[in-house]
């Protein structure tokens, strides 16, 4: 896949433009930088981009995961987590907001476009799925078996 948008949430400005070029050079287009997590909520409802990388850390006010909690609740975009502080608390936060990935800083250039790749691939997987059943349907299975219990159709 090439040429999906990020969003890309970042308070420091070398790291943000570091990473921007990095995705550029993997074929991402770099929708935005948003410097905090007011910032990165505006930015991704109006701009619904495909995928968002998000500092846990933005100085001041709003986390990282705050504002994915945010950005889940009003639209369904992926969020993969970039930090370089873990720890269990942390963790449990983040895995609450049913994040896509998280990539511990520093983080090379494999790391960063194997958790992008797999992100978009289940999102692309899941529209396409619900594309199938239709947006207001439920899927329906029909299921036969046999005395035993053994599927057969």
């Amino acid at each position: 896949m090439s040429g999906e948008q990020i969003l890309v949430v970042e308070d420091q400005r070398a790291v943000a433009g570091a990473l921007q070029m990095r995705l550029r050079g993997l074929g991402y287009d770099v929708t935005a930088i948003a410097r905090d997590g007011f910032e990165a909520i505006e930015k991704a409802t109006l701009l619904q981009p495909d995928l968002i990388l998000m500092d846990i850390k933005l100085g001041e006010g709003m986390d990282g995961i705050q504002a994915a909690h945010e950005i889940r609740t009003q639209n369904d975009i992926p969020v993969i987590y970039v930090s370089a502080y873990v720890d269990r608390e942390l963790l449990e936060r983040a895995r609450h907001t049913k994040p896509a990935g998280f990539i511990n800083k520093p983080f090379t250039t494999k790391d960063l476009l194997t958790s992008i790749d797999l992100a978009l691939h289940r999102r692309f997987e899941k529209t396409t799925t619900e594309d199938a059943m239709g947006s207001n349907e439920a899927a329906e299975s029909v299921l036969t078996t046999d005395i035993d219990g053994v599927i057969t159709y």
